[in-house]
């Protein structure tokens, strides 16, 4: 994992996936703020949903837990179906390239809902 969660940074390195620690970034962003006090519901509630995927009630986010993230959040790129209209270029290029090199997300697939949160997490930022 070549995401720091303390500083909030991503490392390249030879062994790194930025695709993949950035949704591990992005759920830990989304944990920290909804469980700040101040979050609007839909975040609490969208951490709610991550919380019940990952199983881990009220704690920190594990390093076996990241690893599903990053899972979840590569299938979810495989899949090619982008949240805004201007970012299905990029999901396109994904998919082609996850497809290239004979990835199979069927396995890392995260649910419905799980997806329906990514989604949230990229339109608002994009």
């Amino acid at each position: 994992m070549a995401f720091d969660k303390d500083t909030n940074t991503i490392t390249l390195g030879e062994n790194s996936d930025f695709l993949v620690d950035s949704g591990v970034f992005f759920i830990h962003m989304l944990r920290k703020t909804a469980l700040a006090g101040d979050a609007p519901a839909g975040q609490l509630e969208d951490w709610q949903v991550i919380e019940k995927w990952l199983g881990c009630k009220g704690g920190n986010i594990t390093p076996v837990e990241e690893e599903k993230i990053g899972k979840g959040w590569k299938a979810y790129l495989a899949i090619g179906l982008a949240p805004s209209l201007k970012l299905q270029e990029a999901f396109d290029f994904y998919e082609k390239q996850y497809k290239e090199a004979d990835y199979s997300f069927k396995e890392d697939k995260p649910p419905t809902e799980v997806m329906d949160v990514f989604d949230r997490l990229l339109a608002f930022s994009a």
